[in-house]
């Protein structure tokens, strides 16, 4: 039989530990949430909202911002679904862009002329399909969305047992 006082040091050390190993991340939640936000404003071609929640790739900063915006929505609603975002989120690795796509990371920093350090991302691997979210980090702590890949996918694909 366990003391209380073991009892509850063992909780409490059981409690750092999850925390220490990301699985309260904070971080995370908050990447979470935007994306789930992200995804729901894609589904409603919330035009206007979803504007500032995208970095625009350079190949659109030649077009008109009304073509750029009908582009870049059509683009993103190929690729993500609300359904296949909570799966990512939920289910995929997370963690600072470099450690998640180490060797993407350079080509897809300099195509959106952001810093490597400042960006996240989601990675979920499930039947040759590869769910990608890759967000930026404002200097306000918001997010916003460089790369998302596959997504929509994943509600399709089945969970590996």
């Amino acid at each position: 039989m366990i003391k209380r006082p073991t009892f509850y040091i063992v909780c409490a050390m059981a409690l750092l530990v999850l925390g220490y190993f990301g699985l309260g991340s904070s971080e995370r939640r908050q990447a979470a949430s935007f994306a789930g936000r992200f995804s729901q404003m894609l589904e409603a071609r919330a035009t206007d909202g979803l504007r500032q929640l995208v970095v625009s790739p350079s190949f659109l900063a030649d077009k008109a911002p009304a073509e750029r915006d009908h582009l870049m929505i059509d683009l993103l609603a190929g690729e993500v679904s609300a359904e296949g975002m909570d799966i990512l989120v939920k289910e995929g690795v997370f963690g600072p862009l470099s450690n998640v796509f180490p060797t993407e990371q350079a080509r897809w920093c300099k195509a959106f002329n952001v810093r490597s350090e400042d960006c996240i991302a989601f990675k979920l691997v499930r039947d040759n399909l590869t769910a990608e979210l890759v967000l930026h980090r404002e200097s306000d702590g918001s997010y916003r969305v460089l790369r998302a890949n596959d997504i929509r996918q994943l509600a399709a694909s089945p969970p590996v047992q």
